[in-house]
């Protein structure tokens, strides 16, 4: 009976940790995708300092009435990850933590740091026409 108790358990265990290791992907929406840079310092030359510019996109996607603003840095200038990825395009996604993981077309995941997340404006149902003036 003490097997029977201790084989229950373990089962009950094992497949609750494959249920929370399970990926949850839901649909969503990238709203914009922006390229900017940021600028750092390599070294000085007496004051002056040689700079390099490290390109990265800030891509805004909204996941059921959530709105996420992420940044994704490429590790190199030939990865153009982002460019799959344009404003009113259905990507599969998740939130981990402080990232949100979009699934790229090729099944791989890539992973963006959250800077915001905010409420999406809610979708006006019936909208009323606007009074005509006489």
């Amino acid at each position: 009976m003490r097997h029977l108790t201790v084989s229950a358990l373990l089962i009950l265990a094992f497949s609750f940790g494959l249920s929370a290791a399970e990926k949850h992907y839901q649909n969503a929406v990238i709203l914009k995708v922006e390229q900017k840079t940021h600028t750092r310092i390599l070294y000085w030359v007496v004051d002056t300092p040689i700079t390099q510019d490290d390109p990265y996109y800030e891509i805004t996607a909204q996941l059921a009435n959530l709105i996420y603003i992420a940044q994704y840095a490429p590790m190199h200038h030939a990865d153009t990850s982002a460019d799959e990825w344009s404003a009113g395009s259905k990507v599969q996604a998740r939130v981990a933590g402080g990232h949100l993981i979009l699934k790229r077309t090729d099944g791989t995941d890539v992973e963006l740091a959250i800077i915001k997340r905010k409420a999406s404006p809610p979708a006006e149902q019936n909208p009323q026409p606007a009074p005509v003036g006489k």
